[in-house]
């Protein structure tokens, strides 16, 4: 009970404060205007959906207890991030 209080908590933070991609999407927006900041938002909006549904089928739980499948998942990202010429940090 402890830790779904701790995380209840975080959760309400969380979903209360800004995000990095809203920061992003309203610094874009006054930069480069509604059209430009849209390429950001449909970058956003998937990334969100992943960790939404690797979190309801408990891929956390998974990469917590297998160093294994935390280092296949890590490394991937790492591809994907130098496919698209991002300098991933490892």
């Amino acid at each position: 009970m402890t830790n779904y209080i701790a995380f209840l908590t975080r959760a309400c933070i969380a979903v209360l404060g800004p995000e990095h991609g809203v920061i992003l999407t309203v610094s874009n927006t006054v930069k480069y205007g509604t059209k430009e900041a849209i390429y950001g938002i449909a970058g956003i909006a998937p990334g969100t959906f992943i960790v939404a549904a690797a979190s309801a089928t408990s891929l956390g739980v998974i990469l917590t207890t297998s160093a294994t499948a935390f280092d296949a998942l890590k490394y991937l990202g790492a591809a994907y991030l130098r496919k698209l010429r991002i300098s991933p940090t490892i």
